[in-house]
């Protein structure tokens, strides 16, 4: 091997691999307000779907939907044994690329088919009325609770309490 003496020639010695941030595909953000959000944070309260972050607070559409979530285990895939993360992406030396690309290939795979089984059951939740009724009674749910403890579920609140009618 010839010493590099340039970032391009030490880059032309493997391959980037670009790695995308993904979202989940069906959660929403529920926009309650900071003080709502910290009170429901250290209540005991478990609302399948709704789950807190520092952020806030999320709604999953297809939590308990055929016992799946979107939320579900998150199956990383690790390049840092064999990759160099650079602002450009995850350097690869060419030694380890198959096995990488292997990697990547399986992990897509696998992601694929999650989606699909989620999109699967979302779709027959809708169509069976499923998605509409948990919805409905998870959110009267956090509403009652919301009512009870005199806490606020910000602007939208009355627009909330109408589609609970």
């Amino acid at each position: 091997m010839l010493p590099l003496r340039s970032l391009s020639a030490f880059l032309r010695e493997g391959t980037l691999f670009y790695k995308p941030t993904t979202l989940a595909q069906f959660r929403f953000d529920l926009r309650l307000p900071p003080k709502t959000r910290a009170a429901l944070n250290q209540s005991r309260l478990n609302i399948p779907g709704i789950r807190s972050r520092t952020a806030g607070m999320t709604y999953d559409l297809v939590a308990d939907l055929d016992g799946i979530e979107s939320a579900g285990e998150r199956g990383r895939l690790l390049l840092r044994p064999a990759a160099i993360q650079t602002c450009y992406g995850w350097w690869v030396p060419e030694a380890y690329r198959k096995g990488v690309e292997e990697e990547i290939r399986a992990a897509s795979e696998k992601r694929a088919s999650k989606i699909e089984n989620l999109t699967r059951s979302l779709k027959t939740g809708i169509e069976s009325g499923k998605v509409k009724k948990d919805a409905r009674a998870r959110f009267l749910k956090l509403h009652r609770y919301l009512e009870r403890n005199g806490l606020s579920a910000g602007e939208s609140f009355t627009e909330r309490s109408k589609c609970l009618e």
